[in-house]
C-alpha cells in the first residue's frame, strides 16, 4: 500500500515505523498516521498510543485506524 501511495502522490513523505518503540521523528511532526489492522495485535497498545500522540500534530492531526469486526 505504501509503494502504491508513494507512485501517486510522489510529493508527500511517508514512514513505517514500530509504534511500539520511539518513532526518529520530532515532538507534533506529523499531521496523519493510519493504522490498518494492527493495533489488535499489539503486545504494548498503551505504549504505542502515547507514542503516536507525541508525534501527531497537536491542531491539526488526523489518526486513521480500522481493525478487524468479526462477524460483520
Amino acid at each position: 500500500m505504501l509503494d502504491k501511495l508513494k507512485e501517486n502522490h510522489p510529493d508527500i513523505t511517508t514512514w513505517v515505523g514500530d509504534c511500539q518503540e520511539k518513532i526518529p521523528a520530532n515532538d507534533y511532526e506529523f499531521d496523519r498516521i493510519i493504522a490498518i489492522h494492527v493495533l489488535e495485535h499489539l503486545p504494548n497498545l498503551p505504549k504505542a498510543i502515547k507514542e503516536i500522540y507525541r508525534v501527531c500534530r497537536k491542531e491539526c492531526s488526523v489518526f486513521s485506524v480500522v481493525i478487524p469486526c468479526e462477524g460483520g
